[in-house]
């Protein structure tokens, strides 16, 4: 959309001279590199942003009228004819009047000579547009005269001059009203700031002579919600918490405003700084020709985490005690030499901040195979009737290995002979634990000592007896 803006010079009732200028609204959007869609999608809905009347600098006689016309602009770019909406007013009724009435709104009429505003308020917001209207002096009807006709022939002939008069060659200068102030215009119309953060704007003021002056220093400067954002008299808003505000610049002899949309989003989270790099463990043993995996891990100034094991560097106090791997893929794994103390540092390259272990390097020593253990087999309680529940306990056998219990009751029959009483696993010490229940019946043999034994599948076997007090 564009602005439009004209003039015209009267002279004896004819129009000598009109000069137009266009103004572009687009402009909002070229100032931050942004398509229309995606400037209205970031302001939500649209606001309105300023009120052009057209046309804009105008000069009628006196007891002539003038229709003018209100168009809305919209911070999504859109416009909207508002000439039947506004509130049309007049700087000087007695140089010309203005209609409110439905029908004939904006219908201005010449009342005396001279200079007035006419101004179209929105009645909700209320942004102003204004344009100059200049009345001149009523041009005087002329009056026709009838020649008389003459009832005589006349005899003589009337003598013609011989000279001929002299025609004025200059146009007598018509003294031109003084520049009124037309708009106000605040760029930029549209601009986004964090919180914290400081936008410049400007205003410039429109005359009815088609210039144009810098305003910034002379207008008011107010923010409609100051505690989204602040200007100060120079025009230089800052963010104070997130939200839209209207930014207006008001001339304070025209009492004419301009305004702008700011948009105020969240201040960017401030980058997390390493305070600290902490390697693990902190101390260690190894022998000679060991190996010891070091980790380092980052502490940030937001409180969060990172490991830093594959990009600092690492380094021993004693190379000569023990080594430790810059190589990708081994980073932190530190190698024993020779028997002492060395301390190993982790440095991040980027600040540089270290973090530190110690690391302990010993002898090798021959270790002394354990002597091997016996499998042996407990039963709680060790004596009881039929059905009675037992536990089983074992130790000695091979870490892993299925366990079987199993109830001997001495019968020759092969189903009543044995009774599996439970099954484990044992544990990687060698020993484990199991529940069962002494058969009922016949299977449970007579009464006496019975053997209850202790199976492993991959070997190791253990007994031992359990006394069953009658039947």
């Amino acid at each position: 959309m564009r602005v439009g803006l004209g003039v015209g010079e009267m002279l004896g009732g004819r129009v000598l001279r009109v000069t137009a200028r266009a103004l572009p609204l687009a402009l909002v959007v070229g100032l931050f590199g942004a398509s229309q869609s995606d400037s209205a999608g970031a302001l939500g809905p649209a606001i309105l942003l300023s009120i052009t009347v057209a046309p804009a600098v105008t000069s009628i006689t006196q007891g002539a009228t003038q229709q003018f016309t209100a168009t809305g602009a919209y911070s999504d770019l859109s416009t909207k004819n508002l000439t039947d909406t506004v509130t049309w007013s007049t700087s000087s009724s007695s140089t010309a009047t203005v209609s409110n009435a439905h029908g004939s709104q904006g219908l201005a009429t010449g009342a005396g000579t001279g200079v007035a505003t006419i101004t179209a308020s929105d009645p909700a917001t209320p942004l102003p547009g204004t344009a100059a209207l200049t009345v001149t002096p009523a041009l005087p009807i002329p009056t026709t005269t009838v020649p008389t006709i003459p009832t005589t022939i006349p005899t003589t002939v009337p003598t013609i001059p011989t000279t001929i008069p002299t025609i004025p060659t200059t146009i007598p200068t018509i003294p031109s009203a003084p520049a009124v102030l037309v708009s106000v215009t605040v760029a930029p119309p549209v601009a986004n700031v964090a919180v914290g953060a400081g936008e410049q704007f400007t205003a410039t003021g429109t005359y009815s002579d088609l210039s144009t002056r810098d305003l910034t220093d002379s207008v008011t400067w107010s923010s409609s919600l100051t505690t989204t954002a602040t200007v100060s008299n120079t025009g230089l808003a800052t963010g104070v918490a997130d939200g839209v505000t209207t930014i207006t610049a008001t001339d304070p002899g025209a009492l004419m405003s301009g305004t702008a949309v700011l948009t105020v989003t969240p201040a960017p989270p401030i980058p997390a700084v390493l305070v600290s790099v902490t390697v693990s463990p902190a101390a260690a043993n190894i022998a000679v020709g060991a190996g010891e995996q070091f980790t380092a891990t980052g502490i940030y100034s937001d409180l969060s985490t990172q490991d830093l094991t594959d990009s600092v560097i690492w380094s021993s106090s004693s190379s000569g005690t023990a080594t430790v791997s810059n190589t990708p893929g081994s980073q932190g794994l530190a190698t024993g030499v020779a028997d002492g103390v060395t301390t190993i540092t982790a440095t991040d390259s980027g600040t540089p901040v270290p973090g530190a272990g110690v690391l302990t390097v010993t002898p090798v020593t021959t270790p002394v195979s354990p002597a091997p253990q016996v499998p042996q087999l407990a039963l709680t309680p060790a004596s009881g009737k039929k059905k009675a529940p037992v536990l089983a306990r074992g130790s000695g056998f091979t870490p892993g290995n299925a366990i079987t219990i199993t109830y001997l009751s001495g019968l020759k029959a092969h189903q009543r002979a044995s009774t599996v009483l439970c099954r484990t696993v044992a544990a990687t010490n060698g020993t484990f634990t199991c529940h069962g229940t002494i058969p009922r019946g016949r299977r449970s043999g007579k009464r006496g000592n019975h053997t209850i034994e202790a199976t492993g599948t991959s070997g190791g076997m253990s007994t031992s007896n359990f006394t069953l007090v009658r039947r």
